[in-house]
C-alpha cells in the first residue's frame, strides 16, 4: 500500500486529492491573466447541519498512522506483540516529555530556559496521540470505545464533583 520511503497523509488518507490534482485545482481556480474582473461573488455560507458542533475525532489518520507503523514493523521484523509493546512505551516516553515540558513551563529546572504553555501543550497531545494509537493497534473499533470511554469518565467526574461540592 505504502511506497519504499517516506510517504504523506495524502498517501494514506482515503479521498484525498493527489497532488497533482491539488495543483490541477489551484492552477484552474486562478483566473486568467486576460480575463475581465468578474462582480465581486457573495461568500458561500454552508448550511448548519455541514458544521460539526464538536471537533471530530481523525478516525482515518490514527488508522492510517497504524498502517503505517504495522508496515515499518514488518520491514523491521518486528513481530506483533513487540510492536504494541513498543507502542505502548511510546506513551510512557511521551509522558515523560509532557513532565519535562512542565518542568521547564514551572522553571524547575535553572541550568535550562523556560518552556512555554504551547510545549507543554504540544507534549500532551503527542501523549493522547500516542496512546490513540497504540489503542486503534489493538482493536478495530477503537473510536467507538474511546468515545464510550471518554462519556463514561467524564460523566463520573463531573457527578463525583457535583456530589463533593453540592450547589456550586
Amino acid at each position: 500500500m505504502f511506497p519504499a520511503g517516506t510517504f504523506t497523509l495524502v498517501d494514506v488518507l482515503p479521498n484525498s486529492p493527489a497532488p497533482s490534482e491539488t495543483a490541477a485545482l489551484s492552477e484552474a481556480a486562478a483566473p486568467p491573466e486576460t480575463a475581465v474582473s468578474p462582480e465581486p461573488t457573495p461568500p458561500t455560507v454552508l448550511p448548519e447541519a455541514a458544521v460539526p458542533s464538536e471537533p471530530m475525532l481523525p478516525t482515518a489518520a490514527i488508522d492510517a498512522a497504524v498502517r503505517a507503523l504495522d508496515l515499518n514493523d514488518r520491514r523491521m521484523a518486528i513481530g506483533p506483540d513487540e510492536g504494541l509493546a513498543l507502542r505502548v512505551v511510546k506513551v510512557a516516553e511521551e509522558c515523560g516529555e509532557a513532565s519535562a515540558a512542565l518542568i521547564g513551563l514551572r522553571g524547575q529546572n535553572p541550568r535550562k530556559s523556560r518552556g512555554s504553555e504551547q510545549e507543554l501543550i504540544d507534549e500532551l497531545l503527542d501523549v493522547a496521540l500516542s496512546a490513540l494509537v497504540a489503542a486503534a493497534s489493538t482493536t478495530g473499533d477503537w473510536a467507538a470505545r474511546f468515545t464510550a470511554h471518554v462519556e463514561a469518565r467524564t460523566a463520573r467526574l463531573i457527578a463525583a464533583v457535583g456530589e463533593r461540592y453540592p450547589g456550586e
